[in-house]
């Protein structure tokens, strides 16, 4: 047995032998490492074993490993940390990717630079939403907005409902509310629609009457148990002769817009699904369902029909087409939603079943029930692209020698459809984009008659014309939402301004003049294609110029500020200006159903845009003629006082057009819902002004030179819109027209909520919560129309 000094000298001869430090020796053989200050005295040497000469000496070298091993890894931090940025500045400079972040965010904005998703004053994170309407965050930013913003927030009911209530009958006392119903039973007749709380009528007589009020909403008869579509199909689509029509009208007219399936297949396999048919009827009384891709067939076939039936149809359910008479109801879509839960998302599916996918995500953006958020747009969309990773779509078709040119072709065009899908959805909604322009090498599709995927090859080069054109377009507005999107860094404003220059040319040598196609009823469907992606561009383009204006107003710099509320200005009056009429003249369903949604988000943003100016105006007059009716007016004061009347006529004109189109589409009743409430309280401006402090009046107050906002009114006054009615209208036909248009869409939603087809009956009331959640609009709770009238009475004298 070693003697205890023997063992020491052996310990030492070890560590230092090794090449080690003392510490290192004593850490590896020894005893295990303790934290500094931990009382772990039991794990300490006893003077028995190491004298006091020998504890200094491993301290001593303990303490100088410890040192080095301290500056190795600052070193080995340092080195990362470059390598780190390196392959960041490698990627943010690729190819289709926006130019390289130069700052992390230190909570101060440095001089020309920008990030969209702070405050451009304060560099405070705007407040977020659940996105319930498109650019919502320049309500965050913008002077005006901000005022209106701080009023509902004071004044907003907890349990009101902001997006589902009339502002005009909220006001109305019970008896003349009482008169108005008695005197609209009479004068409507069957095509009254009585509230839900005061309806007596059983579900099938409210169907009756919303199918009397609205030809794209009808509904089957109570026979058919939607519960189970497949033993009801044949009960849900049209004779066989008409069916034939519908799919004829879609692959000539629509399929260019959804160029996803392959005619001859997909025709091919209906054939077999549905069986023979008997003097152009069907003969089967069940599909022939082999697998689950022929359930995926049945849900595209239902919804092509009912996108197809749609497309007859125009803003006042005049059709010039004898085929309306067989309607593809609304159960149609259900049915195929329906169908669609049989399949999981959440796992890998097949091509097939990826198709349906995608065609009911298109329905949703037609569809004229729709209730398409930007959270819903961003959950679906992701859940479409992973499915398509999945399957490789990104990669190119050439990776898989062993498929046809047919089949090749067709996933070419399913990814590129898919991608611009999902740009398209982050340049109106802001969701974050799904598709990563570094993670696919699919090449765009190419024309040639074996790889053709529809009978037409016409409208086969159509169609792979419409993708090669319009592909840089995409690319640059990819660039220009990745900005958008960016919250964690800030990049300098000119990288942005040169992507818009570049997208204003790439949209210029793409599309040339649209302003004809815009002014008249589409005749020829591929110059359809080039007016959606001019007008969605067009779209995003004013909203970030309107950004940057109010970046400049924030800096001071008016020359800049000036420039960019001119270009606002011009697109919003001037290149977009004829969605104004557009949709709204008769026999125009074609142009209806391609471009009505785009309508609808046209004029909320002018509406936004156009509100908020004239708010800054009468807060610029306030504080600058603060007795204007007792003072005599100078030049100054009358451009602006006309400026200001010109965009109320302007801004009432644009909330009647919505109007109109709440009577089609149930988005857009939610869109008028939140503007006749802005509209309004900017008419009361002084309830405005009580609700906000005068410091915030004076912030909101505008700053742009008098000689800018000439310019502006000229343009008004060349582009402004013919009176048509009152926006508010308190007569009797008004306020009955009101009450049955909200009546009709409250009704609507009943009987979707009441025969919502599930295998859980909790999946009711999770769909009704979540659209409530879908509309908030960030605030601690939901703010109404339905305000009491001691609180907010907008139609007070």
């Amino acid at each position: 047995m070693e003697t205890k000094d023997a063992s020491r000298s052996k310990f030492k001869e070890g560590g230092e032998s090794a090449g080690t430090t003392g510490a290192s020796a004593f850490n590896s053989n020894s005893l295990p490492t303790v934290p500094n200050g931990d009382p772990m005295s039991g794990y300490a040497p006893s003077n028995n074993s190491v004298n006091s000469t020998d504890n200094a000496q491993v301290e001593t070298h303990k303490s100088n490993a410890d040192a080095n091993e301290t500056l190795n890894l600052k070193r080995r931090v340092q080195e990362l940390e470059k390598q780190l940025r390196a392959e960041q500045l490698s990627k943010w400079n690729r190819t289709n990717s926006i130019t390289a972040p130069t700052l992390q965010r230190t909570g101060t904005l440095l001089p020309g630079h920008i990030n969209f998703n702070y405050s451009f004053t304060d560099d405070e994170p705007l407040p977020l939403s659940n996105r319930p309407f498109p650019f919502m965050l320049s309500m965050r930013r913008e002077g005006g907005s901000k005022l209106l913003y701080n009023l509902l927030a004071r004044d907003g009911k907890r349990d009101g409902h902001l997006f589902t209530s009339s502002l005009m009958l909220s006001e109305l006392d019970p008896s003349r509310s009482n008169m108005l119903k008695e005197k609209a039973r009479i004068s409507l007749g069957d095509f009254y629609i009585p509230c839900p709380g005061d309806s007596t009528l059983n579900t099938e007589e409210l169907k009756r009457k919303i199918a009397l009020n609205h030809f794209g909403l009808t509904f089957v008869t109570p026979q058919v148990d939607l519960r189970d579509p497949i033993a009801g199909y044949f009960s849900l689509i049209p004779p066989a002769w008409v069916c034939k029509k519908l799919l004829d009208i879609f692959f000539k007219e629509l399929y260019v817009l959804i160029p996803i399936i392959d005619e001859q297949d997909f025709r091919a396999a209906l054939s077999r699904i549905l069986g023979p048919q008997l003097e152009e009827n069907y003969i089967n009384t069940f599909p022939n369902v082999d697998s689950a891709d022929d359930l995926a067939i049945l849900v595209m076939h239902l919804i092509i029909l009912r996108i197809s039936y749609l497309s007859l149809l125009d803003l006042h359910g005049n059709s010039r087409s004898l085929l309306v008479r067989y309607p593809v109801t609304f159960d149609a879509f259900r049915a195929a939603d329906t169908i669609m839960k049989e399949f999981d998302f959440s796992c890998s599916q097949s091509l097939t079943v990826l198709q349906a996918g995608i065609i009911i995500r298109t329905y949703a953006i037609v569809a004229p029930e729709a209730q398409l958020t930007g959270r819903v747009a961003q959950v679906k969309q992701g859940t479409i692209t992973e499915l398509c990773y999945a399957l490789s779509l990104n990669r190119d078709p050439s990776c898989f020698p062993e498929q046809s040119p047919k089949m090749q072709n067709l996933r070419r065009k399913i990814w590129h459809y898919v991608a611009r899908m999902d740009i398209s959805s982050s340049v109106i909604y802001g969701t974050v984009l799904s598709t990563d322009a570094h993670t696919y090498d699919c090449q765009l599709p190419r024309f040639s008659v074996e790889s053709a995927n529809c009978y037409d090859l016409n409208i086969e080069q159509q169609i792979i014309e419409s993708f090669r054109r319009s592909y840089d377009v995409f690319q640059i507005g990819r660039k220009l939402a990745e900005y958008h999107l960016l919250a964690s860094e800030t990049f300098p404003i000119e990288q942005v301004i040169k992507v818009l220059d570049n997208l204003e040319t790439s949209l210029t040598d793409t599309c040339g003049n649209v302003k004809p196609l815009l002014s008249k009823q589409v005749e020829n469907i591929s110059s359809v294609t080039t007016m959606l992606v001019y007008v969605q561009m067009k779209l995003f383009m004013a909203y970030t110029y309107y950004c940057i204006h109010l970046y400049y107003e924030s800096q001071s710099n008016q020359h800049l500020s000036s420039k960019y509320f001119l270009k606002t200005t011009s697109i919003l009056l001037q290149d977009l200006g004829d969605l104004n009429m557009f949709v709204f003249q008769p026999n125009s369903s074609l142009n209806l159903q391609t471009t009505g949604r785009l309508t609808e988000f046209y004029l909320h943003l002018s509406l936004m845009i156009f509100t908020g100016i004239r708010l800054r105006l009468k807060c610029y007059m306030r504080i600058k003629f603060p007795a204007r009716e007792t003072t005599e007016r100078d030049l100054e004061h009358e451009i602006l006082y006309q400026l200001e009347e010109n965009l109320k006529l302007y801004t009432h004109e644009q909330a009647i057009k919505l109007g109109y189109l709440a009577s089609k589409f149930r988005y857009s009743l939610m869109l008028r819902g939140i503007h006749m409430i802005t509209i309004k309280l900017c008419d009361q401006f002084q309830y405005l002004c009580d609700a906000n402090t005068g410091q915030a009046i004076k912030d909101a107050a505008i700053k742009l030179p008098l000689d800018v906002l000439q310019k502006f009114g000229q343009k008004l006054d060349i582009y402004k819109l013919p009176k048509t009615n009152e926006l508010f209208d308190f007569s009797d036909e008004g306020l009955i027209a009101e009450m049955n248009r909200q009546n009709f869409w409250d009704q609507f939603n009943v009987i979707e909520n009441e025969e919502t087809v599930t295998s859980a009956w909790i999946e009711k009331t999770k769909k009704f919560n979540r659209f409530a959640d879908e509309m908030r609009l960030g605030f601690n709770y939901n703010l109404g129309f339905d305000l009491p009238t001691h609180e907010l009475n907008l139609f007070s004298s």
